[in-house]
């Protein structure tokens, strides 16, 4: 049997439990597979709204990459390139490799306030297994403010600010010049959603 593609469409669990996960239409599935056979890096599907990012192992929508979503790819047990392999690479095929826990796993954020560098934020969130969102729902477990409208407007007074307090949110602030050096940046971000704090609303 071939392989088939998932995307994970709850956020709020443990991303190995099976129900979280959305099997993709055959159609979509079969461009998926046979993309990733080709190591392929990218691949729009769904008439390009979307965008498979093989290396990540995210779908993403394609004009705004701060939606994401995991995807793995799973190898039935019966399939004929299983027979005798070790159970390390069946692992690797059934895309459990691409589940290990990571710092940010389960972790959805938010952000409000203007940074220098938006992509490096949502590109270190993504890294440590954590995914981004441009709104404030129940499924974002922290917003990510600015220090500088926390010190030059106010960001208790932010729309989204408001509205994480009262979900209950942790917010974690960042200074606006966002660290240039990668190392820096992404100790600046763990170590800033470490101190993240719940506020009261």
């Amino acid at each position: 049997m071939a392989a088939q593609w998932y995307w994970q469409s709850d956020l709020r669990s443990d991303k190995d439990d099976g129900d979280l996960w959305t099997a993709y239409a055959a159609g979509d599935n079969k461009a998926i597979e046979t993309a990733y056979g080709l190591k392929r890096k990218t691949l729009k599907i769904m008439g390009g709204k979307y965008t498979i990012d093989f290396k990540k192992m995210i779908q993403h929508v394609t004009e705004d990459d701060y939606h994401r979503r995991f995807i793995k790819r799973v190898v039935p047990d019966d399939d004929d390139d299983d027979d005798g392999a070790p159970p390390a690479k069946k692992a690797k095929k059934e895309g459990k490799a691409d589940v290990v826990k990571k710092t940010f796993d389960g972790f959805v954020f938010a952000r409000a306030g203007t940074f220098s560098n938006n992509a490096k934020i949502s590109t270190i969130i993504s890294n440590h297994g954590g995914e981004t969102s441009s709104t404030v729902t129940k499924t974002a477990t922290h917003l990510i403010v600015s220090v500088d409208d926390d010190t030059d407007r106010g960001f208790e007074t932010l729309d989204k600010t408001i509205k994480a307090k009262k979900l209950g949110i942790k917010i974690v602030k960042l200074v606006w010049d966002f660290p240039k050096d990668e190392k820096k940046a992404d100790k600046d971000l763990q170590d800033a959603v470490k101190k993240g704090k719940v506020m009261k609303p």
